[in-house]
């Protein structure tokens, strides 16, 4: 697979010949320096974009086969995605961030996950904040909860430990390895943090578009 941004003068190449496969229910880390393309390779593994060469898989699906909507909806029943800078609905409360697309995909117990999700991270406390009356690291655990609390199949992780200060990365950390075991999913985590990649079950370096294995420690 690769993939580059079109310009008028052709496309800047940022992925090339990516040839990847990834485990069901394993952890996965991709480390690569900012700048890499670690983001818009996690955007092709989740079809938000499509690659100009080569196809992508996501759970059994050929993602240049389906349409938009059929990509957006794949996505809202199985996938999950933790984003370094949030992602949260500013009007809503931590609660109606998490309970919103457990509704979209009229799951009857919705409320209930929505509050056994925040209850996991430590925020049953912090149901009726918005987020501006939120810490950063509250806010990821917001996140977290809203990516897991609809079981994902897949959930990506895209820097979820960047813009927090030591204390908090490592929380978000320990829960998103947690969380991952306890309900058996495949993550998917990019960052530049070594440390990070180390806890996963396998790793690889994306440097000048390329992507190599790399040996994680025992």
């Amino acid at each position: 697979m690769s993939y580059g941004y079109p310009t008028s003068g052709g496309p800047i190449e940022i992925l090339r010949e990516i040839d990847l496969s990834i485990e069901c229910g394993s952890s996965w880390g991709l480390l690569g320096i900012s700048g890499a393309g670690k983001t818009t390779l996690l955007a092709l593994l989740a079809g938000l974009e499509l690659p100009q060469a080569g196809s992508i898989r996501l759970l059994g699906h050929d993602l240049a086969t389906l349409t938009d909507d059929g990509r957006a909806d794949l996505r809202l029943q199985s996938v999950g995605f933790v984003f370094q800078t949030f992602h949260l609905l500013a009007s809503l409360t931590a609660f109606e961030n998490v309970v919103f697309p457990l509704r979209l995909r009229r799951l009857p117990d919705a409320v209930e996950r929505a509050r056994s999700a925040l209850t996991a991270v430590g925020l049953e406390h912090r149901f009726h904040h918005r987020p501006a009356a939120l810490s950063g690291g509250e806010q990821q655990r917001v996140a977290l909860a809203r990516a897991f609390a609809g079981s994902p199949q897949v959930l990506f992780a895209d820097e979820p430990t960047g813009n927090l200060d030591a204390g908090n990365a490592e929380r978000i950390a320990d829960l998103l390895f947690t969380l991952n075991a306890e309900q058996g999913s495949t993550l998917v985590l990019a960052t530049h943090d070594r440390r990070l990649v180390e806890r996963c079950r396998s790793c690889a370096v994306l440097d000048g578009g390329g992507l190599r294995a790399e040996a994680v420690a025992a």
